[in-house]
């Protein structure tokens, strides 16, 4: 995992706040920004519903675990760190211990860029007119 600057005394954001900053600054680019932040609240509210029918020993949560699994694994973040470790030669990385991508893996990273170009790109369009 790629350790990046984020810093800890950084509170997180209330709804109330997030709402404040949409009205002062209603551009798309923020719009942006803020869909993805609901999107991520939206992942956090999930695990910790998971996570709390975990710990209660909730028949089924087990079988659920794949489900969640799969839907993180598709997010840019980890998609991210999995294909920087690939590159990475610090000790204990898939590099170091010899390992490349699967095919499947290729395929995923390959999918995220373009889907990322496209959307930077339609940005940068948007920006012009």
């Amino acid at each position: 995992m790629t350790n990046r600057y984020c810093p800890a005394d950084l509170p997180a954001l209330t709804a109330e706040e997030l709402r404040d900053i949409w009205e002062r600054n209603r551009v798309p680019d923020v719009r942006d920004l803020l869909w993805e932040i609901a999107r991520l609240r939206q992942r956090v509210s999930s695990a910790h519903y998971f996570i709390a029918l975990v710990e209660v020993g909730q028949p089924g949560a087990q079988l659920m675990a794949h489900t969640y699994l799969a839907n993180f694994a598709a997010e840019p973040c980890v998609l991210e760190e999995i294909e920087a470790d690939y590159s990475s030669g610090t000790p204990g990385s898939r590099k170091w211990r010899g390992e490349i991508p699967t095919d499947e893996e290729l395929q995923l990273f390959e999918a995220m860029h373009r889907e990322a170009r496209e959307r930077i790109n339609e940005r940068k369009r948007r920006r012009r007119r």
